[in-house]
C-alpha cells in the first residue's frame, strides 16, 4: 500500500481582506489568480454587498461624498438585475436618512435582496427598525 500524501498545501485558496473588497487567492507555480468579473478597482463586480459594505463604512466615517459614489455604483448594480436595495438602505441609515433607507427596504422586498432574510436582527439597520413602516415591510415578508 502506498502511503498517504499530505494535499493540503496544494493550491489552497487563501482569503485576502480589505475595508472594501474581498479576493480569493489560489497559489499557481507563477503567480496568484484573481476571480474573475472583477472591475479595474478589484471589486467583484457580481457581489453587490462589496459596494454596500464600502459605502456604509464611508458614510460612518464622514466622507459623504464617496458614500454617495458608492450608492450610484450599486444603482447601476440594479438597473442590470442584481438586488441592491437592502444595500442601499444600510447606506442610507449610516447617512442618517432614515426615510431613504425605508423606501430602500421597501425596494428590497421587489428586487429580492439576498439579505432581507437579516433585516430584523441587522444591527445596520437599528435606527429603522421600530418604525412602524419597517414593521410593515417585516410582516409583509412573513417575519412578524
Amino acid at each position: 500500500m502506498a502511503p498517504c500524501r499530505d494535499r493540503s498545501a496544494a493550491a489552497t485558496p487563501t482569503p485576502v481582506l480589505s475595508a472594501s473588497t474581498v479576493r480569493i487567492e489560489i497559489p499557481t507555480r507563477s503567480s496568484s489568480t484573481r476571480l474573475p468579473e472583477t472591475g479595474p478597482d478589484g471589486r467583484n463586480l457580481k457581489v453587490p454587498g462589496c459596494f454596500g459594505h464600502a459605502g456604509r463604512a464611508h458614510a460612518l466615517l464622514g466622507n459623504i461624498a464617496e458614500a454617495r459614489a458608492e450608492i450610484a455604483r450599486l444603482e447601476g448594480l440594479g438597473l442590470q438585475g442584481f438586488g441592491v436595495a437592502y444595500d442601499l438602505a444600510l447606506i442610507h441609515v449610516a447617512l442618517k436618512e432614515p426615510d431613504a433607507a425605508i423606501t430602500a427596504l421597501e425596494r428590497a422586498v421587489s428586487d429580492r435582496s439576498q439579505m432581507m432574510g437579516y433585516m430584523n436582527v441587522d444591527p445596520g439597520l437599528e435606527p429603522v427598525l421600530g418604525d412602524p413602516r419597517v414593521r410593515e415591510i417585516s410582516r409583509r415578508i412573513g417575519f412578524d
